[in-house]
């Protein structure tokens, strides 16, 4: 199962639009977001003690290491959803190099959930296919963080391909790039850098280990 989706309790209404986190790292990259105090402090396991300094919890399936962006009053994250199975995955300190065996039928998919109290308002099925390309037993087929512009929600799975949907869910546009490849050592790692949207375009960065696509 993917990492449920945590949040703090929200601020001031004046402080809404500041609360936007559009892309990885949120505004401009920089992983800084100015005149919002922060939490210093939280527990969401129970078995840690008492649950404190959480809103809601909301359960998402299959695996992602793609972060949460927000847009107004809802939270956007992608997955990728394994057919049958759950997908493994191996977290944690260790020096050897696996490749994961997971190279069966998955689902990638986009859940939004409505910021004020974690419930799921849409979900959609980007594609559903077996994966092209490889992944490290620590890493997930969904590790790219979404983007938005307000307008457009964009996704980028790597060899799986960048798809454009509508705040609502609805599919505009997708582009198959071609396949990625990103395995080294003959491990494929997967796929990890995140869509940039600025103005109309969409900047995509494809680097793979032999410069190449194919």
């Amino acid at each position: 199962m993917m990492p449920a989706a945590l949040l703090t309790p929200l601020r001031t209404r004046t402080q809404a639009k500041s609360l936007d986190w559009p892309a990885f790292r949120g505004h401009g990259a920089s992983g800084v977001q100015d005149g919002v105090p922060l939490p210093t402090n939280w527990n969401a396991d129970p078995s840690a003690g008492p649950v404190k300094g959480i809103r809601w919890k909301t359960p998402v399936p299959g695996l992602g290491h793609s972060s949460p962006i927000v847009w107004s009053h809802r939270v956007f994250v992608a997955t990728a959803i394994r057919d049958g199975d759950e997908a493994p995955l191996r977290l944690g300190l260790f020096g050897d190099s696996d490749g994961a065996d997971d190279g069966g039928a998955q689902r990638w998919a986009i859940y939004c959930l409505d910021k004020k109290n974690g419930g799921v308002l849409w979900e959609t099925t980007v594609k559903s296919a077996r994966p092209r390309a490889g992944r490290h037993v620590k890493a997930t087929h969904a590790n790219t963080t979404l983007a938005t512009d307000g307008t457009s929600l964009v996704s980028f799975f790597g060899s799986e391909g960048v798809h454009c949907h509508t705040l609502g869910g609805a599919h505009v546009w997708s582009r198959d790039l071609g396949v990625m490849d990103v395995s080294k050592y003959g491990i494929g790692w997967g796929f990890g850098a995140s869509p940039v949207i600025f103005k109309d375009r969409i900047y995509l960065q494809c680097d793979a280990p032999a410069d190449r696509m194919s």
